[in-house]
This record gives structure tokens, C-alpha cells and sequence, in this order.
């Protein structure tokens, strides 16, 4: 039987809350948690490793972020959460990067034991277990976002598992249903373009995400929107399964393409959550897990060199948060993420043609560095690219 999203969401046991986008759910259970529950100077424990638009939700909303570093295998160190917290802490804030789940068992028995609430931030996963546990089930508030994980030109929800009285969203807006309709259909054409060309982009409409910037001395806003009508009639259609049954098949494949290449390191979570598994020859993604992107590693001035590259050739790369750590440079492994991580593209709008370009590109690669690189690549000029 088919798992629709109007079936799914009764699966977790808290309340439903619709939103704009997930960011604007953070900002509004910081208000309430400071509301309910008043400190002189609070503050939140979470990863140095987010975006921009993120640090500016605990900036609008009045906290002090205590930053931890997450582990070079994107986990946590929960003594090093542990030891930030304090009188004025009102949460800790976890990530499960990439679909590589984070160890929220653990993090809500330090929330539990410190008397403040866990926020899981399930951006980018969906369906998705840790120890036999569902995501989003665990934490006392979570995020979820339909733009990343399905696709649509906007929306995400908040599931509050905790006790909530007095909880309400700040809507000031909704957003526009044709707008909706427009970021979706522009979404369709160029699904449709890709299928077409068989991967190839003509009209060069593959572009790179911007590197968001933040000035921690501003004063930052937010004005908190409702999803649109037709985003959310929409979003009960889906059927998860099948997204998620292509997001795993697209993972799969160009995890077997790229196995093998030595000068990048796939990231795939601590060795103990065992999440890539072999079968002779074959390597797959375990069952219980739903990826965002399959993330790696390559050397720093390489990074940039692939992702450009494969820009030219219709694949727009992710690159985590290259804004990550705000001038932090003493949380390491997370300035290591901001120059050398790269996210490959597996989502359920990426056809074949697509996924057979990027790893041929990437196999490729050695020779086009050997050839291209080595001896101006820190010179070598990247305007034009969009």
C-alpha cells in the first residue's frame, strides 16, 4: 500500500503546525519557549555547521547561539553539546545532515536530564528510522521541509511532541497560491527539458546556490508566513514512497559510480551506524534511511574546480553552507565542510542521463585535472558561470 503524506503525518504524536518554510516554525517555538518559560539571556545549543538564514532566526528571535562543532562524519559529540548548556539554555538544536541521522536518542536523554527541549531539524530527511525509532518522533519539537525533501517551490511543517499550552503560530502572511503554481511549473518544464536533452543543458539553466552572508550586528526580522492553499492540497497527493524509492535509487547509483575514485571521501555517517552496506561487489544505502544528496569530500582547491565543472554540464551542486563558521575558524571540521564538501544531486527530479553525466564527469576527473590543473588551479578563473 502506498504511503501518502495525509497518511504518514499520523504517524508522529504531536501536533501538526503548516508553515511557509521551516525556518519561520524555528523562530516561532523560540518565541514560545522564551514566552512560556522567560530567561534574561537565553540561549541555544546547536551546530555551527547551518546557513546563514538560520543564525539570523536565533539572532530575530533574542538568543545567543553556543555553537558546537559536529564530527567530521556529520554526528555529534554529545559530551561537547553537554558542556554548553546552561541556566539560560532553552534548547539544543541537532541537524540530520545530508539523511545521515543524528544520534537524538542520546541528545534527548541530555535534554531530558538538563529540563529543556530537544528541536530536530528533519530537512533533510523524511521516513526515515535511527535505531528502530522514526524520525521526528524522538525530539520534543521538528522541523521538516517540503521544499527540500519533495520538491515543491515552497512549504514545511513542525511537529510539537512536547507539551505545548500557549503555543500558536505568528502568521502575519500566507504564501501566494500563484506563486505556487509558477516556481512548480517552471520546476516541471525544466524536469521536462532535462528529458528532452537527455541530461545535456543547452541553455546553460543549471546554476549554483549563492553563499548567503550575515551581519551579527544587525537587527534581524522575520515575517512568519502560512503555506499556500494550493501547496498543501498538493503536498496531501504525494506518495512518499515513491519519492523516497527514487531518491534511495538515484543514491545507489551514483554511490557504485563514484565508489572506487580516490581523491574524493564519500561521507555516509559514523562507521557504527553502518549505513552503507556491500553486497559483493555492490553497495547500496541501507533500508531506513532517506537521503537529501549523497555528500563528499575533495581536496579544497578542487572542490570549487568540480562543482563549476559540473555546473557547465547541467549538474547544480550544493555545497553545504560555505558561510559556515561566520569567521569561526576555531571549529575545524566545520570549516573544513564550508571548503571541501560537496553535495552530488540524487533527488527524485534527477532522470537518468543526468546521473550517468555526473559520474562519468567524476571518473573522469583525474585525468581532466592532470590535464586542466595542475599547474594554475588556485589562478584559474570561474566568472561567467552562473
Amino acid at each position: 500500500m502506498s504511503q501518502y503524506f495525509r497518511n504518514y503525518k499520523r504517524k508522529f504524536p504531536g501536533d501538526f503546525y503548516y508553515y511557509g518554510v521551516a525556518s519561520h516554525a524555528f523562530y516561532d517555538v523560540l518565541m514560545w519557549l522564551q514566552k512560556t518559560n522567560p530567561k534574561a539571556n537565553p540561549n541555544i545549543v546547536l551546530p555551527v555547521f547551518i546557513p546563514a538564514k538560520l543564525y539570523r532566526v536565533v539572532l530575530a528571535a533574542g538568543y545567543k547561539p553556543k555553537f558546537y562543532d559536529p564530527t567530521i562524519n556529520c554526528s555529534v559529540n554529545i559530551n561537547e553539546v553537554e558542556s554548553l548548556i546552561d541556566d539560560e539554555t532553552q534548547a539544543v538544536f541537532c541537524v540530520h545532515y545530508f539523511g545521515i541521522p543524528a544520534p537524538v536518542i542520546d541528545l534527548k536523554r541530555v535534554t531530558e536530564r538538563n529540563k529543556i527541549i530537544l528541536i530536530e531539524d528533519c530537512a533533510h530527511t523524511l521516513m526515515a528510522e535511527f535505531r528502530g525509532m522514526e524520525l521526528g518522533t524522538i525530539g520534543d519539537a521538528i522541523l521538516f521541509s517540503t521544499r527540500k525533501m519533495l520538491q515543491l517551490p515552497a512549504g514545511g511543517f513542525l511537529i510539537l511532541n512536547c507539551e505545548h499550552a500557549g503555543f500558536k503560530p505568528s502568521y502575519k502572511k500566507r504564501v501566494k497560491s500563484l506563486y505556487t503554481a509558477c516556481k512548480g511549473g517552471k520546476t516541471r518544464i525544466k524536469q521536462l527539458y532535462n528529458k528532452i536533452t537527455k541530461g545535456a543543458d543547452p541553455l546553460a539553466l543549471a546554476w549554483i546556490p549563492r553563499t548567503s552572508q550575515i551581519d551579527v550586528n544587525e537587527k534581524h526580522y522575520f515575517t512568519i508566513k502560512k503555506i499556500s492553499w494550493l501547496n498543501k492540497a498538493y503536498l496531501k497527493t504525494v506518495n512518499l514512497e515513491k519519492v523516497i524509492r527514487k531518491r534511495r535509487e538515484n543514491y545507489n547509483y551514483v554511490l557504485n559510480g563514484i565508489k572506487e575514485l580516490d581523491y574524493l571521501n564519500i561521507i555516509s555517517g559514523p562507521v557504527q551506524y553502518n549505513l552503507i552496506k556491500e553486497a559483493g561487489s555492490h553497495y547500496y544505502l541501507r533500508e531506513g534511511i532517506t537521503p537529501y544528496s549523497l555528500p563528499v569530500s575533495l581536496p579544497k582547491k578542487l572542490r570549487d574546480y568540480v562543482r563549476y565543472r559540473l555546473c557547465e554540464i547541467g549538474i547544480g551542486c550544493g555545497a553545504g553552507w560555505p558561510e559556515a563558521p561566520f569567521g569561526q575558524d576555531e571549529f575545524s571540521n566545520t570549516k573544513y565542510f564550508s571548503e571541501c564538501l560537496l553535495e552530488l544531486p540524487i533527488h527524485q527530479g534527477m532522470n537518468h542521463h543526468q546521473l550517468k553525466n555526473m559520474v562519468e564527469f567524476l571518473k573522469g576527473l583525474p585525468n581532466k585535472v592532470e590535464h586542466n590543473l595542475t599547474k594554475n588551479l588556485e589562478s584559474e578563473s570561474l566568472e561567467g558561470v552562473h
